[in-house]
């Protein structure tokens, strides 16, 4: 009976306390990459990620692995993701797709990753970022912005990731080799 009693005073403590919660608060969802470890479980990962406002997306692909991506990914607003690759992982554009486009108002971090193969018509071969983007301990190699769409006129296009001043952008403790700029 003292048992009940207890249980009924903390419902009813919950119930009180409710109202005091933010309202709209959502959690962040993580998410693996497992399986096949290919481009669709990729998708499938950022979806659940970007489904609550943001998460940690890992990977259990069984050692070292290629991700080819066919298309860009675009992190939303007000989405807040963090992919690390746990120095296994290999995002390839197949030289054919950027990597990622970081929407303004979304937040995007990269540990312990390479992207590799980017390639764009225009501004930024892996990368281009309107939001908050930090990259860590990660590589970009071999990533290429196309820049003669552009007429040569004022564009500030970038192989790796354009570097403006009205982003965020940390980049630290990550290596870039091989980023190109065609004109």
């Amino acid at each position: 009976m003292l048992r009940r009693t207890r249980w009924f005073a903390v419902l009813v403590l919950l119930g009180l306390l409710a109202p005091l919660l933010p309202v709209g608060v959502v959690l962040a969802d993580d998410a693996i990459v497992d399986g096949s470890c290919d481009e669709s479980e990729f998708d499938a990962a950022l979806a659940v990620a970007q489904s609550n406002g943001g998460g940690t997306i890992t990977f259990d692909c069984g050692g070292p692995a290629t991700i080819f991506f066919t298309s860009e990914k675009t992190i939303v607003s007000p989405s807040n993701v963090i992919i690390d690759g746990a120095d296994e992982i290999t995002l390839d554009g197949s030289d054919l797709t950027r990597h990622f486009v970081v929407a303004s108002g979304a937040t995007l971090k990269l540990r312990n990753i390479t992207l590799s193969n980017g390639f764009v018509n225009g501004d930024g071969g892996s990368i281009v970022n309107s939001g908050d983007l930090t990259i860590a301990d990660s590589v970009l190699r071999d990533n290429v912005a196309d820049e003669s769409v552009f007429d040569g006129a004022g564009s500030s296009a970038n192989g790796g990731i354009p570097l403006g001043s009205h982003h965020e952008q940390q980049l630290g403790s990550s290596h870039y080799h091989a980023q190109h700029l065609r004109e």
